[in-house]
């Protein structure tokens, strides 16, 4: 009995696999690189519906394909932000070099950022401090936000710099951050300020 049961396991896992790459959701990955909303059939609910039946070992293959609707040239907006909502839940560091490249789309940041935020390790923080170099201030503001609500501590220095913008949002951003953050250093970088009268309240989230 145990074997005819590893023995089904085994043939679903096999199963869905094929799926994946191929069969009756075959079709379903270039349908989300096409994909706006409203369209009827929805792919989201076909992808919904093969991770819930995928082992959670074998979300590398739903990974693969997602990741190549994020970084196809030719895919909506649409596809992308819904992909990375799926990466969410099945996303590894293998996503991170895809998730970077959207980090400094006005559109598309705040989805690649919470993948990358989700992942909870080293490399997912350092793709997001490197945005902070090259992305446009409305952006950066929610990358502060990831960081800081990882506990990044490495942050404490490149939002000490921003908490001198110009920008009085972007500068608001970076002080609130530095306070997730805490730390000497960070409390050093916060008492030396002298902010204007003109910062403002913000959303980080």
């Amino acid at each position: 009995m145990k074997y005819d049961m590893m023995i089904q396991k085994f043939l679903l896992v096999l199963l869905v696999c094929v799926l994946i790459s191929q069969g009756s959701f075959g079709a379903v990955w270039d349908s989300m690189a096409n994909y706006q909303y409203g369209d009827d059939p929805n792919p989201c609910d076909e992808i919904t519906k093969l991770i819930q039946e995928t082992p959670a070992n074998q979300y590398v293959q739903i990974e693969q394909k997602l990741i190549a609707v994020v970084s196809s040239k030719s895919a909506t907006p649409t596809g992308k932000a819904e992909s990375c909502r799926f990466l969410q839940q099945v996303g590894s560091k293998k996503c991170i070099g895809a998730m970077s490249g959207l980090l400094g789309d006005e559109k598309l940041s705040h989805s690649a950022r919470l993948v990358l935020e989700r992942l909870h390790c080293e490399e997912a923080n350092a793709a997001l401090r490197g945005a902070l170099a090259t992305a446009p201030d409305k952006v950066k503001i929610g990358i502060l936000g990831s960081l800081g609500s990882n506990r990044d501590v490495k942050t404490v220095k490149p939002a000490c710099k921003l908490a001198h913008s110009s920008n009085p949002a972007l500068a608001q951003g970076a002080i609130e951050t530095l306070g997730m953050l805490g730390g000497k250093e960070a409390a050093r970088c916060l008492s030396s300020l002298k902010p204007g009268n003109k910062l403002v309240p913000i959303r980080m989230r």
